[in-house]
């Protein structure tokens, strides 16, 4: 069971942007689009779904991403150190990736 207390923003972190967004998840070997909404906080990145699977609900604190990449169509996909893949895809993807770069992720060419 997901604890959605831990997706609320804590006390001294302050929101850099909130944006619709689908986390894709492979099952079996088909993409799955999860829709819901992906926070950027100069602590971590959030993401909250709004349909789909809840297990699809993810937290990463930014001192454990290594990297973002963009590939077609601005899909995001944000890699952590310890190799797990977060790819994410919307319609608000640009400003998503301004957001990844205002607090210093890398981003792959």
């Amino acid at each position: 069971m997901i604890d959605f207390e831990l997706f609320k923003l804590q006390d001294d972190e302050k929101l850099i942007v909130k944006k619709q967004a689908s986390y894709v998840k492979v099952l079996l070997v088909l993409p799955q689009p999860n829709p819901g909404n992906l926070s950027i906080t100069d602590k971590r990145i959030i993401f909250q779904p709004t349909q789909g699977r809840p297990s699809s609900a993810f937290i990463c604190n930014l001192e454990d991403i290594e990297s973002f990449s963009v590939g077609l169509l601005n899909t995001i996909t944000i890699l952590t150190k310890t190799g797990e893949k977060h790819k994410i895809t919307g319609l608000f993807n640009k400003e998503l990736i301004k957001g990844l770069e205002s607090v210093n992720i890398k981003r792959e060419k």
